[in-house]
């Protein structure tokens, strides 16, 4: 049970958080915490897969274009731990069996 409230209480602030990114076209007014940058990372990477770095940087090109440099920042940030995300997660397909 406590699983399942910690699930939802996850994807609330997910979903709060990726609204405020998208309602400010892919920025974020205010200052993001660690726990929200990695949810977001997080649902990057499950909603995209193996195209998650190929959305990111899409991202990050469009803000570039736009010029907002609060969204590049928080992006960047993004990046950086979707790139922790999957190289975790590749040394955990990739170990051997005991």
């Amino acid at each position: 049970m406590a699983a399942l409230d910690a699930e939802a209480r996850f994807r609330q602030e997910f979903e709060s958080a990726l609204a405020t990114i998208a309602y400010s076209r892919y920025s974020l007014p205010v200052p993001v915490d660690d726990r929200e940058l990695w949810a977001c990372a997080l649902q990057v990477e499950r909603r995209y897969g193996h195209n998650a770095p190929r959305f990111v940087a899409e991202r990050i090109g469009a803000l570039v274009v736009a010029g907002d440099q609060e969204g590049i920042s928080t992006w960047k940030m993004i990046a950086e731990r979707l790139d922790k995300l999957r190289s975790t997660t590749d040394e955990v397909v990739q170990r051997p069996a005991p």
